[in-house]
């Protein structure tokens, strides 16, 4: 299905010794400056991503937990994000076709440690990608304004590791 505007978060990562913004999952992938990103499918070119019988295509996520389990360097910065294209849409994100930053979210506390790096990571990225700086209650009010009428329509599709993941929150709960 086509659906343009799905709105959801994305963290990436600045890379300073190559000078540019990263994946944190696959750290070999490189953002660019565009702000915009268009999946390609590396087992089959064949085919346009996303595929339901693939893992191709661009993720984001609803889950403010999900986005920061991807905190893997010191200079993390959580974008919210908008689908284009094919998307297919899950309990707690999406798999899109394309995807376009649409502004910074300053989401880290004053009080963590890292903060101030923080910081310095969302000027960064608001300077490289000419994007605002939002705090996160208004990022977050904005993903849910936007999904709460679009999604209506779509019944999103389980997967395993969202199940897996529901599971292992529910057990540690009180950890938390």
């Amino acid at each position: 299905m086509n659906i343009n505007n799905a709105v959801a978060l994305k963290m990436i990562s600045w890379d300073s010794t190559k000078g540019e913004f990263i994946s944190p999952a696959r750290p070999d992938f490189i953002w660019g400056d565009e702000g915009i990103k268009s999946a390609e499918c590396h087992k089959n070119p064949n085919h346009e991503p996303p595929q339901e019988n693939c893992t191709c295509g661009i993720y984001a996520t609803y889950d403010l937990i999900i986005a920061e389990e991807y905190q893997r360097r010191e200079l993390n910065v959580l974008m919210l994000v908008e689908s284009g294209g094919k998307t297919i849409i899950y309990t707690k994100g999406w798999r899109s076709q394309q995807l376009r930053f649409i502004a910074v979210i300053n989401f880290m506390p004053k009080e963590n440690p890292l903060y101030f790096k923080s910081q310095l990571a969302c000027n960064q990225a608001s300077d490289y990608y000419q994007l605002p700086i939002i705090n996160l209650k208004t990022g977050l009010t904005v993903m849910d304004i936007f999904n709460t009428h679009l999604l209506s329509y779509y019944q999103p599709v389980s997967t395993t590791r969202e199940i897996a993941l529901d599971l292992w929150r529910q057990s540690n709960e009180l950890k938390i």
